[in-house]
């Protein structure tokens, strides 16, 4: 198996006494393992870090075996941020995610692209990040088949006076429909309310609380593990 592609650097793991295991999310051809010899030095560290973007040539006996690469930086997302300790856990949380819960040589570029859009807008406020955590948090839920269905009320079918999310289903719940069980369903958010749409009226508090219906979502899918969760705590605050 032959190619070349762009891809992501999710998984960078020590190999014996000098040799790493990459994980790199490319664009056509889904997270694929390579095994990169003698790299366990300083050059090797800031080549091999977790987000940068590679173009990288890939060769594999077979499926079965680590694929070797040739690979060629493009853009380091980590050493960018490596002073700042929120950007750069931001950049191994969705990375650890990633690594964890999608398949080998699955293509997905929706993914890709998606993954590298939240990375290249990392130099935004505090307030549009957390608003591209909630909306990459959004994306991998739908890409797993759990989006959430906002568009109009789970019993009524009116997208009218939308004030709830069923934690059951990720689905809308009208303020009529929910009489009696408000206390059980999720509060539906402002910038949920405006389809994503940051502007002035959205506070961080109501982020925040985005965030959380995010997460609660994340974690009942089991996309959210031990690990990254203590991750986005450090992150979303």
């Amino acid at each position: 198996m032959k190619f070349t592609d762009d891809g992501i650097i999710i998984s960078s793991k020590k190999h014996g006494e000098n040799s790493l295991i990459i994980k790199i999310l490319s664009k056509n051809h889904g997270i694929c393992n390579i095994y990169a010899k003698n790299a366990v030095n300083s050059k090797g560290y800031a080549k091999y870090q977790i987000g940068n973007l590679v173009f990288f040539d890939f060769y594999a006996k077979n499926e079965n075996v680590l694929a070797y690469a040739k690979i060629e930086n493009l853009e380091s997302f980590s050493s960018k941020y490596i002073l700042e300790f929120n950007k750069l856990q931001m950049i191994i949380y969705f990375s650890l995610i990633i690594s964890q819960n999608f398949m080998d040589l699955d293509p997905n570029q929706d993914l890709f692209s998606v993954f590298l859009e939240f990375l290249r807008n990392l130099d935004q406020d505090n307030r549009n990040i957390l608003a591209n955590i909630v909306k990459l948090e959004l994306k991998l839920l739908e890409i797993f088949g759990y989006g959430l269905d906002l568009s109009n009320c789970a019993v009524t079918f009116s997208d009218r006076d939308l004030c709830f999310i069923s934690p059951k289903s990720g689905k809308a719940v009208s303020k009529k429909a929910a009489i009696g069980y408000e206390d059980k369903l999720l509060k539906l958010t402002d910038f949920f309310k405006q389809k994503l749409i940051l502007n002035d009226q959205i506070s961080k508090v109501d982020l925040i609380q985005s965030s959380d219906i995010t997460r609660f979502f994340m974690k009942k899918y089991n996309l959210l593990r031990l690990e990254s969760e203590k991750i986005r705590m450090l992150v979303v605050k």
